[in-house]
């Protein structure tokens, strides 16, 4: 369960570190809690994540940070590839030349955030596929389905790595946007803190890594 600090004006102050980050990552996905937080402390020692600053229980992190985490979460194998991982995946380029890690920041962050379904990485080849959506139609049954559309991003020097089958992970769209959306607000109501953990309840029963 998320949650804040209470005050005056019935509003909850949440600490948005790297360490609540780690456990709302566990939460949502199924992933042992040992392992966020193992990758996480890869990151920091690395100089990826923050490892100083105000506040009790840990420190705030940005947009960045978070991405990051949910980066080193998705491609790597084990928790010590997590910096390699994340600067590897950051530097994919689409064929317009746009990062991909500047790209989730670009859709995470801002209003389209709520068009992403699902964002996939190849943990055997140097490629990443971000699937949104394109808009919706009805189908014969009179049913409004939604036509996707697929943002492809790959080794900007044109290396591929393969080794035996393809092996992929993937995370919800709805995952990263419950983490941005408390960094986008990291002071909310009750009743907005209600709706949160509904949301978060509702992901960890239906969604995997």
């Amino acid at each position: 369960m998320i949650s804040g600090s209470n005050s005056q004006q019935k509003e909850y102050k949440i600490m948005v570190s790297s360490t609540a980050i780690s456990k709302i990552l566990a939460q949502l996905t199924g992933v042992p809690k040992s392992k966020t937080d193992s990758l996480a402390l890869e990151l920091r020692k690395a100089g990826i994540l923050k490892t100083k600053g105000p506040g009790r229980g840990g420190i705030d992190i940005d947009f960045e940070e978070a991405r990051d985490m949910i980066l080193a979460l998705l491609g790597a194998n084990v928790p010590k590839d997590a910096p390699a991982t994340v600067k590897k995946l950051n530097s994919l380029v689409d064929k317009d030349g746009k990062t991909f890690g500047d790209t989730l920041l670009d859709l995470f962050s801002g209003p389209t955030d709520n068009l992403v379904d699902c964002v996939n990485v190849s943990k055997t080849s140097n490629h990443a596929v971000i699937i949104y959506s394109k808009g919706c139609i009805n189908d014969p049954h009179g049913e409004t389905v939604s036509i996707p559309g697929y943002l492809h991003f790959s080794d900007p020097d044109g290396v591929e790595k393969s080794h035996g089958y393809g092996i992929n992970s993937w995370i919800s769209g709805g995952v990263i946007r419950l983490v941005f959306a408390l960094l986008k607000s990291p002071t909310i109501t009750q009743s907005e803190l209600d709706q949160l953990n509904k949301e978060a309840e509702r992901m960890a029963a239906e969604l995997k890594i």
